[in-house]
């Protein structure tokens, strides 16, 4: 599974993923996004993805496409 996670582009601060709650929570191994930017994940299980942010009004988009 092809997994994209964007953080939208009117956030006034930080998302933060990583695999574990206490990662995204964390400064210590974690991915951070800033308004506007995207990763492309490439899972298994959307499960195994944790986000946090650095202020409460902060969104993500997330787009998946599975293989037939």
């Amino acid at each position: 599974m092809c997994l994209v996670i964007r953080a939208q582009p009117d956030n006034a601060g930080n998302v933060y993923l990583s695999h574990t709650k206490a990662g995204a929570e964390s400064a210590a191994g974690r991915v951070q996004l800033a308004a506007g930017q995207a990763i492309t994940l490439y899972l298994n299980n959307a499960d195994l993805v944790w986000w946090d942010a650095s202020a409460a009004a902060q969104k993500i988009e997330v787009y998946v496409e599975v293989a037939a």
